[in-house]
């Protein structure tokens, strides 16, 4: 493999800047040609395919464009991509000497003019490490990756349903299909930040619908779990740190039911005393006191602790809530900024979106309701001050499919 097609897609709005443009013209010798979705201006050392976005999602971009390219392997970069000289080389190296299906570097994140550099493990020959890590998208970057579009083809391509979420999905498919992945261990792409905003829900649910459905758990998930000696243990400590990720992705719900199975297969301090907090996070005061009053053998120091905490959260979000209803916005800014170190939960993003609401900054409310109910998606008032932005600003079949993401048939949500 001496070229491979070159597919940038876009990323939000940004455009392809010029520092884009000059790291292509460095690699040049290294690409067969250009396949975009996003318009590039000037003359390139070679054929520049332009693919019209036309309002299509992520995935079904990705599909079109792996389509239309020539090479056998396709990178894959957004308008924030910078490649240093020789990069592409450096990703052709590895796959030829390795055989990969897929070659990725290490990553120099760049927000706000501040570098973060991610050196990432190599899976090579174990890839069962990413599958068990039940977090994929920590291990390897989506953007400055090397794939055969042969593989892609074989697992039947991306999916279009699932957001900025899609690659990660089709790396789970590859991995469920024996793909093979490789770390190009000297090559380094920068890549900028230029959306922030993360809907983690598509996350959660390709982990409950796809993950959790399709990998043995006792010898691809949860591998290190004593199964044959206390199974029941095994069970509440896979149940717990399947939790655990959901709550990472700020699905609290599903986490709860996770949390409460765990419970039920093996009554322990450490998930009881996780399902309190994520009943707090949810800002279900009501529903944590009520577990804390049937501890069932649970250490009465403990029980004692998260009461305490429970009754102080609530009161610090009735005063924020108040403070509210009595026109002290700014002061109650200020206290809710200050509390997110203590207590980051649904109530506090919720009370963000009515103050951004009422300075007339729907867009910016939204974010703030919509994270509100990611958190919690079965608090009515979260769900009415949604709705509402969302009809503002013509987003409400996005609130349905955040719902059906994180309720599924339990989705009580009128169109």
């Amino acid at each position: 493999m001496d070229r491979v097609s070159v597919i940038l897609l876009p990323e939000g709005e940004a455009p392809a800047g010029e520092e884009l443009i000059s790291s292509l013209e460095e690699n040049c010798e290294s690409i067969e040609e250009l396949v975009t979705a996003v318009p590039v201006t000037g003359e390139l050392p070679f054929p520049v395919k332009y693919v019209p976005p036309e309002r299509k999602k992520l995935g079904e971009l990705r599909n079109e464009l792996v389509k239309a390219a020539s090479s056998d392997y396709v990178l894959f970069i957004s308008p924030g991509s910078q490649m240093e000289d020789g990069f592409i080389e450096e990703l052709i190296y590895e796959q030829e000497e390795s055989g990969a299906d897929l070659v990725f570097p290490n990553l120099i994140r760049v927000y706000g003019g501040q570098e973060q550099v991610k050196n990432f493990q190599d899976p090579f020959e174990r890839e069962g490490i990413l599958v068990s890590s039940l977090a994929v998208e920590e291990f390897l970057p989506q953007w400055g990756v090397l794939l055969s579009k042969g593989k892609i083809e074989e697992l039947g391509g991306f999916d279009p349903t699932l957001d900025d979420y899609d690659f990660y999905h089709f790396v789970y498919k590859g991995l469920k299909g024996g793909i093979s992945i490789k770390l190009a261990e000297l090559s380094y792409l920068r890549q900028k930040v230029v959306e922030t905003f993360v809907d983690t829900s598509y996350r959660s649910f390709v982990l409950r619908s796809f993950v959790l459905k399709n990998f043995d758990w006792k010898r691809e998930l949860f591998p290190f779990l004593s199964w044959d000696e206390n199974p029941k243990a095994a069970q509440a400590t896979a149940l717990t740190l399947i939790a655990e990720r959901l709550s990472a992705y700020l699905d609290l719900f599903n986490a709860s039911e996770f949390l409460r199975q765990a419970l039920v297969e093996f009554h322990n301090g450490e998930t009881f005393r996780r399902l309190i907090e994520v009943y707090r996070l949810m800002g279900l005061f009501e529903e944590a006191r009520r577990l804390l009053k049937t501890p069932q053998g649970v250490d009465e120091e403990l029980v004692k602790r998260e009461l305490e905490m429970t009754e102080k959260i609530e009161s610090l979000v009735n005063e924020l809530e108040k403070g509210v209803e009595e026109g002290k916005v700014q002061e109650v800014l200020k206290a809710a900024v200050d509390t997110a170190s203590v207590y980051d939960g649904a109530p506090i993003y919720n009370l963000l979106g009515v103050i951004n609401w009422l300075a007339k900054r729907p867009a910016e409310a939204y974010r703030f309701f919509y994270k509100a109910v990611t958190m919690n998606p079965i608090n009515q008032d979260y769900l009415y001050n949604l709705s509402g932005a969302a009809k503002e600003l013509g987003k409400e079949d996005e609130v349905f499919g955040l719902l059906e993401r994180l309720l599924g048939d339990k989705v009580a949500f009128g169109r």
